[in-house]
């Protein structure tokens, strides 16, 4: 492919990704034969605005070291490109990024590089191998939403607790035997997931500790103060069972 032909289609996706003016970013979306183009980033700075980049479904290990170029780079999500076995290291040096998505890959550890993104608010890494959280990564004060949904997470860095911002957290379907202290002083959470893990106790203090939480998900563990008709998932309340907690402990 051309270099003029490449450039054709970029312009192309960006027009059909950015219809509305009510996106909350420019965004495009490429395939594997526009990324592994050796005039690809040379092409997206030609770009009116590029500020999110959607590389999913891409057979790809690695990401050109030249993206962090793009000076408004804001938003990258890396969706099932399973030969990824870590995060590309030229993203540590996107300092402008504010959301890193990773879903259904084979990454297995997160750099302590990763404090380098000081303006991340958003950060998943979902359906992957990441066994534990670098202690950097509590550096992130910014962070709102975070999701480890679906790793080999056992436990959480003692400086989680710093990360104060946080509104949404997944723990979900990780090995994790016990509620990490950290979550304690996370007190602006909104929603808290830790479904499908190995937890066995619910400490009913949590729920003085967070008192802005409006969605509890804890289906799937062994939990032994709290009775199973709580724990089993149930359709017809969405996986919140908030509200039933509150009332077994009498906290309504």
């Amino acid at each position: 492919m051309e270099r003029g032909e490449l450039k054709e289609r970029l312009l192309a996706f960006y027009a059909i990704f950015n219809q509305t003016e009510n996106a909350t970013y420019k965004t495009l979306k490429v395939r594997q034969e526009e990324l592994l183009h050796s005039d690809f980033v040379d092409v997206l700075l030609e770009l009116p605005i590029l500020e999110s980049l959607h590389i999913d479904n891409v057979d790809i290990r690695d990401l050109p070291s030249s993206l962090y170029r793009l000076p408004e780079l804001k938003s990258i999500s890396l969706h099932r490109c399973q030969r990824l076995r870590r995060i590309p290291k030229v993203l540590y040096s996107i300092e402008s990024l504010e959301k890193l998505h990773i879903g259904f890959s084979k990454v297995r550890k997160i750099s302590s590089d990763i404090a380098n993104l000081r303006g991340l608010t958003s950060f998943t890494i979902e359906a992957s191998r990441v066994k534990a959280i670098p202690s950097e990564f509590c550096q992130l004060s910014a962070l709102k939403f975070v999701s480890f949904y679906g790793n080999r997470i056992k436990d959480l860095p003692s400086g989680f607790s710093c990360l104060t911002e946080i509104e949404f957290l997944s723990l979900a379907v990780n090995p994790l035997r016990e509620i990490p202290k950290s979550l304690f002083k996370l007190s602006r959470l909104k929603t808290l997931s830790l479904e499908g893990s190995q937890i066995n106790y619910f400490p009913p203090d949590l729920l003085k500790a967070l008192p802005f939480l409006e969605e509890l998900r804890l289906h799937g563990n062994p939990i032994t103060n709290l009775p199973p008709s709580i724990t089993t998932y149930n359709w017809d309340r969405g996986g919140n069972i908030l509200d039933d907690v509150k009332a077994y402990f009498g906290m309504v």
